[in-house]
């Protein structure tokens, strides 16, 4: 469970039986802070993790940072050295 509104933090802690202190990882917190359920046990966790790496650009959900690197791909040449002119193709069939 990540960053909630008040008003659902306060059911969720009723439902869920949240301690106040585990209710501080969902209260005005960053992103990669939050708590992770496994049956009845409840885990806070923080991590940071760090943006200037592929894995991060690979599992990012901010629709902001998905669109740069959708914006960065369509830009990349191919492989090739090519660009994507569409006057010539991008690769040749048959050699």
């Amino acid at each position: 469970m990540l960053n909630q509104a008040q008003g659902d933090r306060a059911i969720l802690a009723k439902q869920l039986n949240i301690s106040p202190q585990q209710m501080k990882y969902v209260t005005h917190t960053e992103a990669g802070e939050g708590l992770i359920f496994y049956g009845n046990v409840v885990l806070p966790f923080v991590d940071h993790f760090p943006k200037d790496t592929e894995l991060y650009r690979i599992m990012t959900t901010k629709p902001e940072e998905i669109q740069k690197v959708l914006q960065e791909r369509i830009l990349q040449k191919p492989r090739d050295g090519h660009t994507t002119d569409e006057s010539r193709p991008m690769w040749k069939i048959g050699g």
